[in-house]
């Protein structure tokens, strides 16, 4: 036996007694050994409370934790960083929470729960969820799909922002306040487009025809983006709705839209081209560029194209954020667009 070796020979009928007065020879230490490792990966790494009636427990090794929450009721709402498994769901860009555990009693996600848990692949969230919070799953770059199911009532500002790798969202058939169609999220009459998954559609999409506003940051990140359709019907751009779409290379304005928000286009660096329909009264384009009716603001500059600071003129805020954009804001009379050689 060699975790009990010996130096002169000992008889059988001394080697049976031995074997079974010590358990701790031999195999009896092999099988000590594995316990102990098995009781070792299920260790409580950190716990405690996120809700008055839910708690938290962190289990595993590293670099492989569960999240496990327990309990009923609304969950915690957090700022940015401040949940307390925070120190272990992000370390660079990764994450060490690798498994996410919610109860059936779970009545709320809050704010910025599961910000930053990049690891992330999968997330079942119980039927009993009746609101996601802002953020709540903001950052989970690896996170690939999500099912809402029919409990849920309220989604927050950019609940699935910066999901890199999200392909698809799922809506249980059953839930009164939102529908999905190609794995885009509406509301339930698909006349807001919520949010488009990032990894989720690529070349051109067409949004539907019963659209009417186009969410904030709803189309964020969606880099395999080149064209998007929108039609006659939408009247609203949201703020950031198109921000990061670098593959996006040129847009046109129906003339039914009367609101484009802030940095609606912003940092969509392979954008030439934004066109406005003639019939448009609030806004109208030349040389690719988006402006208000009457030419005197500046909206946005396509990323691929410069202003020369020959004139004054007057800016939004947004239009400074094109990558080639040169010359300070000031009251203007002409401008001059090239593209950059």
């Amino acid at each position: 036996d060699k975790f009990t070796p010996m130096k002169t020979p000992i008889s059988t009928r001394q080697a049976s007694r031995r074997s079974k007065a010590s358990p701790v020879g031999g195999w009896g230490l092999l099988l000590l050994l594995l316990f102990s490792t098995t009781t070792l990966s299920a260790q409580t790494v950190a716990s405690g409370s996120c809700g008055a009636n839910l708690t938290w427990t962190l289990t595993g090794t590293l670099p492989d934790y569960t999240l496990t929450i327990s309990g009923t009721g609304d969950m915690t709402d957090y700022s940015y960083s401040s949940a307390p498994w925070n120190a272990y769901a992000s370390h660079g860009y990764g994450s060490y929470i690798k498994t996410l555990v919610l109860p059936s009693g779970l009545t709320s996600i809050g704010n910025d729960a599961f910000n930053g848990c990049s690891d992330l692949t999968s997330v079942t969230i119980p039927n009993s969820v009746t609101s996601i919070g802002d953020w709540a799953f903001g950052n989970c770059r690896n996170l690939i799909s999500i099912t809402i199911p029919n409990s849920i009532t309220s989604i927050g500002d950019r609940a699935f922002i910066a999901c890199y790798g999200l392909t698809n969202i799922s809506v249980d058939s059953g839930n009164a306040y939102y529908s999905i169609e190609s794995g885009v999220l509406f509301n339930n009459t698909k006349t807001t487009l919520i949010t488009c998954p990032a990894a989720g559609k690529t070349g051109n999409y067409a949004i539907p025809n019963s659209v009417t506003s186009i969410g904030d940051y709803a189309f964020y990140d969606c880099s395999g983006l080149t064209s998007v359709t929108i039609p006659n019907s939408v009247k609203s751009i949201g703020d950031s709705a198109f921000y990061d779409c670098s593959g996006l290379t040129s847009v046109t304005i129906p003339n039914s839209v009367t609101s484009i928000g802030d940095w609606a286009f912003a940092d969509c660096r392979g954008l030439t081209n934004i066109s406005v329909d003639s019939g448009n009264a609030y806004y109208s384009s030349e040389s690719g560029v988006l402006y208000n009716k009457n030419r005197t603001t500046v909206i946005t500059v396509p990323d691929g194209k410069k202003i020369k600071p020959e004139s004054d003129v007057k800016t939004s805020n947004q239009s400074m954020y094109c990558d080639y954009f040169l010359f300070k804001p000031a009251l203007t009379k002409k401008v001059n667009v090239y593209h950059e050689k």
